[in-house]
C-alpha cells in the first residue's frame, strides 16, 4: 500500500467506502420497505380500535340520551360514573374479541413484513446493491487494500486523515488509526473502572451505613438490657 502516493489512497479509501456505505444504505431502504408494511397492517388495526372505543362511547351516550327522554333524572356525577361503569364494563366484555383481532393483524403485519423484503423495490435495492458489490474499480480497490481496514469504519478515517493532511501516506495513516483506536480503547477502560469504583465506593457507603445502624441498633439494645437488669 506504501506504492500508492496520497491522492490514489484517498481515490482508493473514497470510492470503497462511498459502495460500502451505498449498500448498507439500500439495506436500511429494505429495512424500511418492510418496517412501513408492517405498520401499514398495525395502522389498520389502529384505526379500527379507534372505531370500535367511538363506537362503544357512542353506544354509552346513546343509552344515556334514552334514559333522560323515558324520564330518568341523574345528576352530572351520576351519569359520569354511569358511562365510565359502562365503558370499563363493555371493554371487559369483549376484550377477549380484541385480542383475538389484534394477534390476526400482528400476524398478518408479520407476514407483510417479511413479503416486503422480496417485493418489487426491496428487490431493486438489493439488485443494486449486488451490482455494487460487483463493480470492477471496487473489486480492484478490495483486493489492494488490506482486509483488516475494509470496513466502513476504517476506511472513512483512512481517508479523513489523508484528505485533511494528517498523513502523507498509509503508513502514517493507519499508525494513526491504531493509536486512536488505541487511545479509544483506553478511554473506554478508564470509563468501566470509574464507573467500577463508584459502584464500589457507592456500595461501601451502603454497607457503611448499614453497620452504622447495626452498631447503633446494638447499642440500643445492649442499653435497654441495662436498664432491665440493673434498673439504670
Amino acid at each position: 500500500m506504501n506504492k500508492y502516493s496520497r491522492e490514489q489512497l484517498i481515490e482508493m479509501f473514497g470510492y470503497s467506502f462511498q459502495v460500502l456505505k451505498a449498500v448498507s444504505d439500500l439495506n436500511k431502504a429494505i429495512s424500511a420497505e418492510q418496517n412501513k408494511a408492517y405498520s401499514g397492517i398495525m395502522g389498520n388495526y389502529g384505526k379500527l380500535k379507534k372505531v370500535y372505543n367511538l363506537s362503544v362511547l357512542g353506544f354509552i351516550a346513546f343509552c344515556a340520551l334514552l334514559g333522560i327522554l323515558q324520564g330518568t333524572v341523574l345528576s352530572l356525577t351520576e351519569y359520569i360514573i354511569g358511562g365510565v361503569l359502562g365503558y370499563v364494563v363493555f371493554q371487559l366484555l369483549f376484550s377477549p374479541l380484541v385480542l383475538i383481532v389484534k394477534a390476526v393483524y400482528k400476524h398478518i403485519a408479520k407476514k407483510e413484513f417479511t413479503n416486503a423484503a422480496n417485493n418489487d423495490a426491496s428487490n431493486a435495492y438489493r439488485q443494486k446493491g449486488i451490482e455494487l458489490m460487483k463493480d470492477e474499480q471496487f473489486l480492484a480497490y478490495k483486493r489492494e487494500i488490506p482486509e483488516t481496514y475494509f470496513n466502513m469504519n476504517d476506511l472513512y478515517l483512512l481517508y479523513s486523515y489523508l484528505e485533511t493532511y494528517r498523513a502523507d501516506n498509509f503508513k502514517e495513516a493507519a499508525n494513526l488509526l491504531a493509536e486512536e483506536k488505541h487511545r479509544d480503547k483506553i478511554e473506554y477502560s478508564q470509563e468501566v473502572m470509574q464507573k467500577s469504583l463508584a459502584s464500589i465506593q457507592a456500595n461501601a457507603t451502603y454497607q457503611s451505613v448499614i453497620q452504622t445502624i447495626h452498631l447503633l441498633e446494638t447499642q440500643k439494645l445492649h442499653r435497654t438490657v441495662r436498664i432491665g437488669v440493673f434498673g439504670e
